[in-house]
């Protein structure tokens, strides 16, 4: 059933975007057939989401994301029509890498790195196409989140580890990226044009070139508590038109990404302390968010309790500890007989 789920992707997407408008109602379809439990992955997960990709559907891909995963489809063998179907780790690779990108379409770029870091963090033996490519749209979201590029989780592959600090277009953006020199970075991105065009990520390096003023400003706010629209286009490397600057300001403050006010008078901005009160929306986030890790521990636990008690792990312990009563036994007659 895979196969057929796969070719009827394709075939749908070599059909244009009517077909592939059609064809999601039946893979979503498929998709549930194979499923044991809502929260199995299956190999027509990462095939449903590239035809949303392709028809740019976002907003149907995101309802699919939004179920969590804490399961993997395993062949049982047999011939049986009813077996679940087998992720490899490409489809596996697949899934969250197309989930991140789904998820920059809906500009939801924390839950975007997030998806990327579990195809980054998967365990290989050799580097993957997709997550080489992960790897650069990682670096390029860091810097427009984050404002800097967060270090690759210390379980990561060491083959993954080497390729992140080999030489890329991504890394130099970075370096870039912390001095604050627009000039110097927009020189990059024309030099490196075909290279970024070629992983189709230059909608993202404008982005993080956009976003760098934003952090620079962002900084400021840690370290000064007024300052004068034209000092803050000096410090950020920007125009220095005023208007720009305040058009930056404004977008920030409704964001919520800084507190300050303006006085339209003097030219001045007055920065402000984050307002440490917490209100019913953050409340209820944090109750969110405590009630999804007391979910994650007790399924942790099950998860647990069921390999310790699973046979296969019972023989395991079993002979490990037979050897190990063995070696215990045969160094003491060894110690007795040199005591003699």
């Amino acid at each position: 059933m895979t196969a057929v789920c796969r070719s009827f992707a394709q075939m749908a997407i070599d059909l244009g975007q009517p077909a592939m408008l059609m064809s999601l109602k039946p893979l979503r379809a498929g998709l549930e057939k194979l499923q044991d439990t809502p929260e199995t992955l299956t190999p027509v997960h990462a095939e449903f989401l590239r035809v949303c990709l392709k028809v740019k559907v976002y907003h149907i891909a995101a309802q699919l994301l939004d179920q969590a995963i804490y399961d993997i489809s395993i062949s049982t063998g047999g011939n049986s029509s009813n077996s679940p179907a087998q992720v490899t780790p490409q489809s596996f690779l697949s899934f969250f890498y197309y989930g991140a990108l789904v998820r920059i379409g809906t500009r939801e770029y924390a839950k975007a790195i997030q998806l990327l870091l579990v195809a980054l963090t998967c365990p290989a033996s050799c580097l993957s196409a997709i997550q080489a490519d992960a790897y650069k749209k990682y670096v390029l979201l860091c810097l427009k989140v984050h404002g800097e590029v967060k270090p690759l989780p210390v379980y990561t592959s060491h083959i993954l580890q080497r390729y992140s600090k080999s030489a890329s277009y991504v890394l130099e953006i970075a370096e870039s990226f912390k001095t604050a020199d627009a000039t110097a970075l927009q020189r990059i991105i024309e030099e490196k044009q075909p290279a970024i065009e070629a992983d189709q990520n230059m909608g993202l390096v404008k982005q993080a070139l956009a976003s760098m003023q934003r952090h620079k400003i962002l900084t400021l706010t840690k370290t000064y508590l007024t300052l004068s629209l034209s000092e803050i286009a000096s410090e950020a490397g920007m125009p220095t038109d005023t208007n720009e600057v305040e058009a930056i300001l404004f977008d920030m403050i409704s964001e919520g990404e800084i507190k300050a006010r303006i006085d339209q008078q003097t030219g001045n901005v007055s920065f402000e302390d984050a307002d440490e009160n917490l209100d019913m929306d953050m409340m209820q986030k944090l109750q969110g968010k405590l009630a999804k890790i007391i979910d994650i521990s007790q399924r942790i636990s099950w998860f647990e309790q069921e390999v310790v008690t699973s046979e296969s792990y019972v023989r395991k312990t079993s002979l490990l500890d037979m050897s190990a009563a063995d070696r215990q036994v045969g160094g003491a007659m060894s110690y007795d007989v040199m005591d003699m």
